[in-house]
């Protein structure tokens, strides 16, 4: 009979963290790092923020294979598109630990806008 504990200890971690290039999702993706995930996938608008957290957490966190993508995931056809490059790009056919962090900040507090605006803003 096998242990729960040697069961556990063989599942590949994965973590799709969108929003993931700053603020906290890019703390998310550290956490992940220092709690011994295999692959953290961050998803953001902004590519140049991207490729510093990727670099960055790849220092920290030398094993961690870092995948990146710059898309906007309020649009269906790139979390598609997401998807399929996981799949058929970089082998990955699971994902054991979703972060949908992404959403627009303006300096405006969420509970001073309408619930039309906010649902623009959170993806």
């Amino acid at each position: 009979m096998t242990s729960t504990k040697s069961k556990s200890a063989s599942i590949h971690k994965t973590a799709v963290i969108t929003g993931g290039a700053s603020g906290i999702g890019k703390g998310i993706a550290f956490e992940c790092g220092s709690l011994g995930f295999d692959t953290v996938i961050l998803i953001d608008i902004n590519d140049d923020k991207l490729q510093k957290s990727k670099a960055e957490l790849s220092s920290s966190y030398p094993r961690l294979n870092v995948i990146i993508f710059c898309k906007d995931t309020s649009k269906r056809e790139n979390i598609i598109k997401i998807v399929e490059s996981l799949k058929h790009e970089y082998s990955i056919d699971h994902i054991t630990h979703l972060f949908n962090n992404a959403g627009i900040a303006d300096g405006k507090a969420l509970c001073t806008i309408n619930s039309e605006e906010n649902n623009d803003r959170l993806h």
